[in-house]
């Protein structure tokens, strides 16, 4: 979400495509390299197969022509997606996993599967760099079921699929 409605927050979605939880410790939501603003650390866990996103408490994505970054614990951009412009309460979304050339404006589906696209036609494909990452589960001495995905062992994301 890159330009939400008056009162709410910027946030991003992520997916994980593995057939098991993961936790990702200690990564970064970033803009633009070298842009100004400071790298936004996080963690977070979701299931199998499910969305996780991750609130902004201040925003870091302009409006119009920015990048949203996901970085790893050592700052490395795993995955990064372009927007030139933006509407206001309308997210980017994929509505095919894998497929860089299905982000469009959606309709917010936060945490859920995407929206179908609101106006293909009109609004310009977002450029989409990286290639969607596939890991093994790693052992934790955690009793957390999920393994932490850091910067030895690279995410299983799928894709940012909504970009505030």
């Amino acid at each position: 979400m890159v330009q939400p409605n008056d009162g709410e927050t910027e946030w991003v979605e992520l997916y994980n495509d593995n057939n098991f939880s993961i936790t990702l410790q200690n990564w970064y939501l970033d803009d633009t390299e070298d842009s100004g603003s400071t790298p936004k650390l996080f963690t977070l866990s979701f299931a199998a197969k499910s969305y996780g996103v991750v609130d902004l408490t201040s925003s870091i994505l302009n409006n119009d022509e920015d990048t949203v970054r996901l970085l790893d614990t050592n700052k490395v951009e795993r995955f990064s997606f372009e927007y030139s412009s933006s509407v206001k309460g309308q997210p980017y979304g994929s509505t095919q996993l894998g497929n860089r050339e299905s982000f469009c404006l959606q309709i917010p589906s936060k945490a859920t599967v995407n929206n179908d696209c609101i106006t293909a036609s009109a609004t310009p494909i977002p450029t989409v760099s990286n290639t969607v990452l596939s890991t093994t589960p790693k052992p934790t001495n955690s009793t957390t079921p999920s393994p932490i995905i850091d910067n030895a062992t690279p995410a299983v994301l799928g894709v940012i699929v909504t970009g505030k």
